[in-house]
């Protein structure tokens, strides 16, 4: 399967795939449409998956993650195996994965949840970017369903230039540290008013990163909280 290919691919990703960016300061989460949504395969079954966090992100959980004690997160992957055409994307592409690395594991530092390594009792996070691409803003209703309030920003400049937006996804699986089950799997996406419509940088997503970190720290803040 194939993520939307109307336009420019950004990172070259040899599977058009997530993408996300930036709106002045502000990111928008979509809400997912699984009928229309063509996925990128990395997680293993897209139709058991369930929306919450307002539709924009769907999960699947098999039992209770509370009995887990720490979390291991392994380094963000780019999914299908990455292949840049020049030395300036894939500079992005590790700022981009660097960015949303330091951000998991400080999260997990800051609760004292941090694992050095798979083992007993412990909660494997393998995330994926698993595309990043740029369109064309006047896409249609069935591709983006955009919020107001971010429809009236994509409009044509003063030349009659018509803007670009990045969408971008990040999918989650997440797997016993001991055994390697799996346990649960994640997929969220984001979008964004690109800032130049000739290159995208780590400053055109970071919105988009920062809220994925907020959703991801608010997830750890549920798991440790036995109460609920």
């Amino acid at each position: 399967m194939t993520i939307y290919n109307k336009t420019r691919r950004l990172f070259a990703l040899p599977f058009i795939l997530v993408s996300a960016l930036f709106l002045i300061a502000c990111s928008t989460q979509q809400k997912i449409d699984t009928e229309e949504q063509p996925f990128s395969g990395y997680l293993e079954n897209y139709e058991r998956l369930t929306a919450f966090d307002d539709d924009t992100a769907m999960r699947w959980v098999s039992g209770d993650l509370k009995k887990y004690k720490k979390v291991y997160v392994e380094p963000v992957n780019l999914f299908p195996n990455y292949n840049a055409t020049n030395d300036a994307q894939r500079e992005v592409a590790t700022k981009v994965a660097d960015y949303l690395n330091n951000g998991f594991r400080e999260g997990l530092k800051q609760r004292g949840m941090l694992a050095e390594k798979p083992g007993p009792g412990v909660l494997v996070i393998q995330p994926a970017i698993t595309g990043i691409v740029s369109e064309m803003q006047d896409l249609k209703p069935r591709q983006f369903v955009l919020p107001v309030a971010v429809a009236r920003t994509l409009i044509k400049t003063a030349t009659d230039r018509l803007d670009y937006i990045v969408a971008l996804y990040l999918e989650v699986q997440l797997r016993d540290g001991e055994t390697g089950k799996l346990e649960g799997e994640v997929l969220r996406k984001g979008i964004n008013k690109q800032s130049d419509n000739d290159e995208v940088t780590k400053e055109d997503v970071k919105a988009v990163l920062d809220d994925w970190l907020e959703f991801y720290d608010r997830g750890l803040e549920k798991l440790t909280n036995k109460e609920q």
